[in-house]
């Protein structure tokens, strides 16, 4: 499942779920853990050790919805080509619910 990958760790600290912030839309609900429904997805990937490399990078930024509010997550990864791949697929699944996506079997695609 998605939840478990350890790909999805910047550094040895897993990043799955996300800490959820607050956009100010909506009421502030205090969401914490797999809640709301997956809205946007956006990946920044660069290569670190490019010269020039702007920071961040490899991050996905996740936006939900939980009950009737706007928030943000931030998923960092290691790898670059990592981020890209997962990135691309939870973009693929948008509408569905933080817990759905959770419940992802993905480890045949890395």
């Amino acid at each position: 499942m998605l939840r478990d990958m350890s790909i999805l760790s910047y550094r040895g600290v897993r990043t799955w779920p996300p800490t959820w912030l607050w956009t100010g839309e909506g009421e502030n609900q205090t969401a914490r853990g797999e809640v709301g429904v997956l809205k946007e997805v956006r990946i920044s990937v660069v290569d670190p050790w490019q010269p020039g490399a702007v920071r961040p990078y490899n991050r996905i930024y996740l936006f939900m919805n939980y009950r009737g509010s706007g928030y943000v997550g931030c998923l960092i990864l290691d790898e670059p080509a990592a981020c890209l791949q997962i990135g691309r697929i939870l973009a693929e699944v948008c509408g569905r619910t933080m817990k759905q996506i959770g419940d992802l079997d993905l480890e045949h695609l890395l």
